[in-house]
């Protein structure tokens, strides 16, 4: 099959977006409607077809301008067309996650292979810091489960701030997006509960220093605290929060981290304790992607996407109930058992499930310690040990509340 005939959907598609968008000036705001509804209206991948592509593609001598060669967003992503206006790509994803972030462009997505749980947030701006880092509070306000051919525009600047946790290996995603959008500059990154950081991807020094702390990393842990501490203590504060978060993720022990956060905290009051909170999440968070890695079970990986997005009891069931259309109490209990055996270090039990199911029905924790502390196969003392652990569970308790 000849390369007209590979790229020829996608072609039409593109041509079909630029005359209509011309139609309208080029305005940034129509953009989006346009993709998304000629999206809706055509089936261009369907979930067979995006491997099938890939395999394609992989052979083919010639293709469309590629844009983010470096597969900074996709793993990788491929361009399917490009004009100095706009481009649409498939985005491939196997163990890799978006942060909680805004867009510098505007455009629409369609799930093409897989599903993803997908979650809008919200940031309220107490200080600015800096042109690039605010404190304030960062909230979840909605999450949904995306299927093949489920379709949502991608707004601009804080209006489409989310975050896309793909559960199933390979998923894909095809998206239409303008080059960038000026009213949304610069594009930010949320760190709950009370971070907003813009990106630093222009800064060619501190991308070229964090690649050196992750050399040091592997190398000389003992140079990479000291580097780690210097910066803290003597670049911009903006510089010095992306080395934080960057050290928050290479598994330096909880110590080290709250020591770090201190530093920083301490130098300028605005930040505060805010750090602190920002910090041991995105050291949770790290944790649980890493585990994700392993998880190739949809369950599972379903609740890891839950406990990320700060999801309580109440959302996790209805997350569950929507993805697979049952009772999702013993369902949830199940996959969440099965990840506390991997993250909290907790045995398997005969009492454990029993338990889960207790929490995630909506019994009070003190009469499912005093109904199952009376059954004579279950000691008291242990059923109250395993429910105070659950409640308290660094990476999953929030599922119980």
């Amino acid at each position: 099959m000849n390369q007209n005939d590979l790229w020829a959907p996608f072609k039409l598609l593109g041509d079909s977006i630029a005359s209509e968008w011309r139609a309208h000036d080029y305005a940034e705001d129509a953009f989006g409607d346009i993709s998304a509804r000629l999206l809706t209206e055509g089936a261009f991948l369907s979930e067979a077809d995006a491997l099938e592509l890939a395999s394609r593609a992989a052979v083919e001598p010639e293709f469309p301008v590629q844009v983010d060669l470096d597969a900074l967003f996709g793993q990788p992503p491929l361009t399917l067309y490009s004009t100095s206006r706009f481009h649409i790509s498939l985005l491939y994803w196997l163990d890799a996650t978006t942060s909680i972030h805004e867009h510098a462009f505007q455009g629409a997505f369609q799930v093409v292979c897989g599903s993803s749980l997908h979650s809008t947030w919200r940031f309220d701006e107490r200080t600015r810091v800096c042109g690039r880092l605010r404190v304030g509070s960062a909230t979840r306000q909605g999450s949904e489960v995306l299927t093949v051919g489920d379709v949502r525009p991608v707004l601009p600047g804080a209006r489409g701030a989310h975050a896309l946790f793909h559960l199933d290996e390979p998923s894909a995603t095809l998206v239409v997006r303008t080059r960038s959008d000026p009213s949304a500059q610069p594009q930010c990154d949320y760190y709950p509960p009370s971070l907003s950081v813009a990106s630093f991807a222009d800064d060619a020094s501190l991308t070229r220093r964090l690649q050196l702390l992750h050399l040091l990393r592997r190398t000389d842990e003992g140079r990479l605290r000291e580097a780690v501490r210097t910066t803290l203590c003597l670049d911009d504060l903006g510089s010095a929060v992306t080395v934080l978060l960057t050290a928050c993720r290479m598994e330096l022990g909880d110590a080290f981290t709250e020591e770090a956060a201190g530093m920083l905290a301490d130098r300028d009051e605005r930040l505060g304790k805010s750090l602190r909170g920002v910090a041991a999440r995105v050291v949770r968070d790290h944790r649980l992607m890493a585990l994700r890695r392993r998880v190739t079970a949809a369950e599972p990986r379903l609740v890891l996407a839950l406990a990320l997005n700060g999801l309580d009891r109440r959302s996790a069931l209805g997350a569950f109930a929507e993805r697979y259309r049952t009772d999702p109490v013993d369902r949830l209990a199940g996959a969440v058992g099965e990840l506390l055996t991997r993250t909290d270090g907790m045995e398997p039990c005969e009492p454990l499930l029993e338990i889960l199911r207790g929490l995630l029905g909506g019994l009070p924790p003190e009469s499912l310690v005093r109904d199952l502390g009376r059954r004579p196969e279950y000691r008291p003392r242990l059923i109250e040990k395993i429910v105070s652990a659950l409640l308290q569970s660094p990476s999953l308790g929030q599922l119980f509340q």
